[in-house]
């Protein structure tokens, strides 16, 4: 049907709905264009809640991407230990429980003697003594990177046997740490790239 009037009577009612339609044509415009971007932020909000679920589920895996602790056969190591006082690891190679911590010292329960740090209360101490003097540089065991000198050591007694763990900057957490010995690198001239390693003083050491 033509937009021509079928009587005169209709042309000024038509004339003037024409008008209106054009004056609010951009807000007819204007509507449909948020209608769009509010599907696409709608599909944007969607994907970012997809992605930040993904992000939460991976941080609240624990060490799900350290397999190091499967060939280790270990838990991740905790962020604070406390001195058992009675060591079933024994620093004197007996195979019953003989040592014991005594004001930070180690007391030889045969000898009653106190030469020895004890491997919670005094870390760095415990490691000059079993290893100062060579070059046995603490290893990450996750990304097998030397720690850096001056790290901060943390003993961990596993059933009869004592193990380390340090702060690795490069894994940017707590990891066992290898006592490996690089002597061979420094008969071959290379002192200055292996100096003597040095664990934080006792006093400085941070738990966490």
């Amino acid at each position: 049907m033509g937009t021509t009037a079928r009587t005169p009577r209709h042309y000024p009612r038509m004339k003037i709905r024409g008008a209106r339609r054009r004056r609010i044509a951009w807000l007819h415009g204007f509507q449909r264009s948020m209608d769009e971007l509010a599907g696409a932020a709608g599909i944007a909000a969607a994907n970012f809640d997809m992605f930040a679920h993904t992000v939460a589920a991976f941080d609240s895996a624990p060490d799900y991407d350290d397999s190091y602790l499967e060939r280790l056969g270990r838990e991740a190591p905790p962020a604070d230990v406390e001195c058992p006082t009675w060591f079933t690891w024994s620093a004197f190679g007996a195979t019953y429980m003989d040592t014991q911590c005594d004001g930070g010292l180690l007391l030889d329960l045969d000898s009653l003697r106190r030469e020895l740090s004890c491997p919670m209360c005094l870390p760095a101490s415990f490691y000059e003594q079993h290893y100062g003097g060579g070059y046995v540089i603490p290893t990450c065991a996750r990304c097998e990177r030397q720690l850096p000198t001056e790290t901060p050591l943390q003993w961990h007694e596993l059933g009869r046997s004592l193990s380390a763990s340090a702060v690795c900057p490069s894994c940017e957490r707590r990891t066992w740490t290898l006592m490996r010995e690089y002597a061979d690198d420094v008969l071959d001239g290379n002192e200055d790239v292996f100096p003597l390693w040095r664990p934080a003083d006792d006093e400085s050491v941070s738990r966490g």
